[in-house]
């Protein structure tokens, strides 16, 4: 289950809930290791009037409905012969999330006349190397591992590659640069949520901030949103914005371990004003350690879009979330994997980024957050066949 820590938080784990306790302490002691802390968060310090124009600037853009640019396809459908090519989605579909991208790819494939063969992992590793070598003797088109990184299954990667089948990565990107054996991704960049998050809560405070932050030293996508915050804050408003961390590893992500880490780190640092993780499985739990220890509502959940959060919590202004970066919704994820499977079809190499957008609680789009996207399949069906 590693490998789908990035989408969703696993079940609650009674052991981990105990020890974590014990643990906590001495992670949040040490948590500077992992996040800056320059400057003071005082009010009277607050950042320069060019900050405090260009966070509101950059947060209003970021709460703009998502469009999507449907680009032209490297070669005409017909030219991919749809009615003889076969999809291998390889992926969890037990989680809520990716069975419903997996439908989004399976719709949007049936309108076109390509098939899709479903490998069910469990998430495991050593059954997505399973399920790769069963599609290769399959004589599929086209392999598509769904959240797995990519550096724990090269090995089946690399017999796709000599069986002359390519791959189409959804929701993992190379932590550590291209792999030249999967020559397109689809992805939820840390980059781009911690960009749209830390430019939130910086203009919310009127850049006067301290964030605390869930860090995840042994997942790229967090690592990568920690550094797109810290740059924000570095260049804006280095003497009033800090983070503080705390870190969990990729098992305790979206577990039990998260509230008792959350808690004990905004009891240790008082001024904190917002929580952040780039993990989308840590929102319930973050939300519940605000609850335990009275900051419900007091500190804000500036986040990644969670589980059962994605389209349902934003709407309620008595979550407890403050603001969060959300996806268009799995469904339509699966509709832009179509995407990028035509394109590694057509010989496109590249990276396919999925929109976010800053959904806040009691704002007007929280009311209907993908409302802009009800056209959206019909829209890329137009495109493709054109």
């Amino acid at each position: 289950m590693v490998a789908m820590k990035r989408f969703f938080g696993r079940r609650s784990l009674a052991l981990l809930a105990l020890v974590a306790l014990a643990l906590v302490a001495s992670a949040c002691s040490s948590s500077s290791s992992s996040g800056s802390q320059s400057g003071s968060t005082s009010s009277a310090d607050s950042g320069t009037k060019a900050c405090i124009s260009k966070a509101k600037t950059e947060a209003a853009k970021y709460e703009a409905p998502v469009s999507f640019q449907v680009a032209k396809l490297p070669k005409p459908l017909a030219s991919l012969k749809p009615s003889s090519t076969t999809i291998a989605y390889i992926g969890d579909t037990s989680a809520q999330v990716l069975a419903e991208a997996y439908q989004g790819l399976s719709a949007a494939a049936k309108q076109l006349g390509f098939k899709v063969k479903l490998y069910n992992t469990a998430g495991g590793i050593p059954q997505t190397d399973q399920a790769i070598s069963e599609a290769i003797n399959a004589h599929v088109s086209v392999i598509v591992p769904v959240a797995v990184p990519l550096a724990l299954i090269t090995s089946g990667i690399q017999a796709a590659t000599k069986a002359h089948i390519p791959i189409m990565s959804l929701y993992e990107t190379p932590e550590s640069g291209p792999i030249p054996d999967v020559k397109y991704t689809v992805q939820l960049p840390g980059t781009v949520t911690g960009t749209e998050t830390g430019w939130f809560a910086v203009a919310k405070t009127n850049c006067s901030l301290q964030m605390g932050e869930v860090y995840s030293p042994d997942e790229g996508q967090s690592v990568n949103a920690d550094k797109a915050m810290k740059a924000i804050f570095g260049q804006w408003c280095p003497k009033t914005c800090s983070v503080v961390s705390s870190s969990e590893t990729n098992p305790q992500g979206g577990t039990s371990y998260t509230t008792t880490l959350v808690s004990a780190l905004v009891q240790a640092h008082p001024h904190i004003k917002y929580i952040y993780s780039e993990d989308a499985g840590d929102t319930v739990y973050i939300v519940q350690a605000l609850r335990s220890v009275g900051k419900l509502n007091k500190i804000g959940v500036d986040t990644i879009g969670g589980v059962p959060f994605e389209a349902t919590a934003i709407q309620q202004p008595s979550s407890g979330l403050s603001a969060e970066a959300t996806s268009p919704g799995f469904v339509y994820e699966g509709w832009l994997a179509m995407d990028g499977v035509l394109r590694t079809l057509g010989g496109a190499t590249g990276t396919e980024s999925i929109p976010q957008r800053l959904v806040v609680n009691s704002s007007a789009a929280s009311k209907n957050p993908f409302s802009s996207l009800t056209d959206y399949p019909q829209k890329f069906l137009a495109a493709w066949r054109s």
